[in-house]
């Protein structure tokens, strides 16, 4: 069977639910380990390399309600329930930090 797109063509940013993830990795990761593999060559062959070449800043994580309403601008398969359920949990999850 050959495989077919899901027709989800939005950048990586845009769509909800990989705002969301990377939103509460921003609460809890070590920015040493926050890489961008799509600035990778292809022409390092260490880890040490690699990681250099890749390294990215970790962003500050967002306050509750500026995360909410960025939320209004991210596309989601199911919006009408997703959005307030990651909203909640976004803010359970700040709250803890």
């Amino acid at each position: 069977a050959r495989y077919r797109r899901s027709g989800n063509t939005a950048p990586y940013p845009d769509r909800g639910w990989c705002f969301c993830e990377s939103s509460w990795a921003a609460l809890v990761k070590d920015s040493r380990k926050l890489l961008d593999l799509g600035l990778d060559t292809g022409e390092k062959s260490r880890w040490a390399e690699l990681q250099a070449q890749c390294r990215q800043r970790r962003r500050a994580p967002l306050p509750p309600d500026e995360f909410a309403a960025a939320l209004e601008s991210k596309g989601f398969t199911n919006g009408k329930c997703d959005r307030p359920l990651v909203a909640d949990l976004y803010r359970a999850g700040f709250a803890e930090r």
